[in-house]
């Protein structure tokens, strides 16, 4: 890990500034997966986590790329009942959004399907917010109730 990434873990919270490149999405990936393990999240959960992490991420560094010398950020907090997700970069003018269904097979073949993912994994919970410099997409992974809770 290079001096240029700046990663704070701690038993309430993840947070990593990376570079716009498609390698740093899996180096996020596997540093969270670590932190997830030390804050005891069931692995259905993880896995739910890191897949959202992973398309979340992907989008900011393929659409943000445009702004050179520009990080993303990855930000993760788990609570008892959700675990929230934030990824923030510099483009403030392309917002994610779900397409409308299509009729075709070449609207399939073009679009991905991860916001799709993103939106089932969540349960709708994820969103956009603006930033001073650019946004931050947002996502909440319910986690299990705890075995005898009511």
């Amino acid at each position: 890990m290079s001096a240029s990434h700046a990663i704070t873990t701690s038993e309430a919270s993840f947070d990593i500034q990376l570079p716009m490149t498609a390698r740093s999405v899996p180096l996020a990936r596997s540093v969270l997966e670590a932190a997830m393990s030390k804050w005891d999240v069931d692995s259905g959960t993880r896995d739910d986590v890191l897949l959202v992490v992973g398309e979340l991420s992907a989008n900011a560094v393929t659409h943000a790329r445009k702004f050179p010398g520009r990080q993303w950020r990855l930000a993760v907090v788990p609570n008892p009942e959700v675990i929230r997700v934030e990824v923030s970069d510099a483009d403030a003018e392309r917002h994610p959004e779900l397409s409308p269904p299509s009729d075709g097979e070449q609207d399939d073949a073009e679009r991905g399907r991860g916001l799709e993912l993103v939106d089932t994994l969540t349960g709708g919970a994820w969103g956009v917010a603006e930033r001073v410099v650019g946004k931050t997409v947002w996502a909440q992974i319910k986690r299990p109730a705890p075995l005898g809770a009511s």
